[in-house]
């Protein structure tokens, strides 16, 4: 019975090695691996054009978050410039994301 236990407990442990040696053997590692960045370039841009769409189309409420952050004292933003700021960030978001999407560099 130990025998048999310890037999599958070796082989539990050589299926992840097996795994990644066949992983290895039949796929391109550098292609996948420039295909991952780009994918994870996309997903980062989308979350940026998506943040800068909510500021956008969420501006009174993001003003009243900051405000209210101001009056709670939890805000570093000075009062005068919280209706600026949802703004400022959509701005910097969305040039972000264009010079991901046009190859600015």
């Amino acid at each position: 019975d130990s025998a048999r236990s310890s037999a599958r407990a070796r082989r539990a442990m050589e299926l992840p090695t097996l795994f990644l040696a066949t992983l290895a053997e039949h796929v391109n590692v550098k292609s996948a691996h420039r295909r991952l960045i780009g994918f994870a370039r996309v997903l980062v841009t989308i979350t940026f054009a998506e943040d800068a769409w909510r500021m956008v189309t969420d501006y009174a409420v993001q003003v009243k978050t900051m405000q209210e952050l101001v009056e709670h004292g939890t805000n570093i933003v000075p009062s005068w410039l919280t209706t600026a700021m949802p703004a400022i960030s959509a701005c910097v978001q969305a040039f972000g994301v264009a010079a991901v999407v046009f190859d600015w560099r």
